[in-house]
């Protein structure tokens, strides 16, 4: 994803248990003052102006019993508006 410098990022994480547990969200990688909800899993981020380039972000949920799945993608900060571009890629772990 591509956004401008004083943009506020928001993305809301969706994730369900199949069988029904809670399921709570973590941030594993991420940039300095990003944070997630961990029972909503609303991520939200207003980088500075000081900060550039493109940043690494997984974000893992976690149903307590084990279960485990993330999402990892990539977030760019020009130094220009520049049009929206995404890169992301999921996994499910054991």
């Amino acid at each position: 994803m591509m956004m401008a410098n004083a943009e506020s990022y928001e993305y809301a994480v969706e994730a369900k248990d199949p069988e029904g547990d809670a399921v709570a969200f973590e941030l594993e990688t991420a940039p300095s003052g990003m944070s997630i909800d961990r029972s909503t899993g609303r991520l939200t981020w207003k980088p500075s102006s000081a900060i550039q380039g493109t940043h690494r972000v997984k974000v893992v949920a976690l149903d307590g019993k084990g279960g485990r799945t993330w999402q990892e993608f990539d977030l760019s900060v020009p130094t220009s508006v520049q049009a929206p571009q995404e890169s992301s890629r999921s996994g499910n772990g054991s």
